[in-house]
C-alpha cells in the first residue's frame, strides 16, 4: 500500500475508534509522545494523557459520531507526513432536529515507526458557527 494508501487508513481507525468510543484503540494510533491539542485549545501531552484524558470524558461531553475525510497529504520526509483532515460530528440532538453538526479541520503529523505510521502532533480547530 502506498504512503496516502496507509494515512487513509490511520485516518479511518481513528474515526472507527472514537465513534466506538474505544479510547484504548483511538490511542494506540498516537506515538507515545505525541501531543493533542483539542479544539478548546488544551495541550494533551503523551499517549498516556491522551488516554486519560478522553477516557474522564466520556460521560461528561464526547457524544456523537464523526466523520473524517483526508484533504491533503504532504510528504515532508519519507517517513513524516503532514495530514489536513475535514471532520463533521453529529450528535443525538442534531439528528432529525434540525440542528447543525459540529465541523472542524484537524491538521496532523505522521511519522513512521517501526509497528506503523503514528501520529505524534493533531491539533483540532473547530469551525466558527457549527
Amino acid at each position: 500500500m502506498d504512503v496516502e494508501g496507509t494515512i487513509q487508513s490511520v485516518v479511518e481507525g481513528l474515526a472507527e475508534a472514537w465513534n466506538r468510543q474505544d479510547w484504548p484503540s483511538f490511542s494506540r494510533w498516537f506515538a507515545q509522545d505525541a501531543d493533542y491539542v483539542t479544539g478548546a485549545g488544551v495541550r494533551w501531552a503523551g499517549r498516556d494523557q491522551i488516554l486519560q484524558e478522553l477516557s474522564a470524558r466520556v460521560e461528561a461531553s464526547i457524544q456523537g459520531q464523526v466523520s473524517l475525510a483526508v484533504d491533503s497529504v504532504k510528504l515532508a520526509q519519507p517517513d513524516v507526513a503532514v495530514v489536513l483532515c475535514s471532520w463533521e460530528m453529529s450528535s443525538p440532538e442534531s439528528v432529525g432536529a434540525g440542528h447543525d453538526a459540529r465541523a472542524g479541520v484537524l491538521t496532523m503529523v505522521l511519522r513512521q515507526e517501526a509497528d506503523g505510521w503514528r501520529i505524534i502532533t493533531l491539533h483540532n480547530t473547530d469551525r466558527a458557527g457549527h
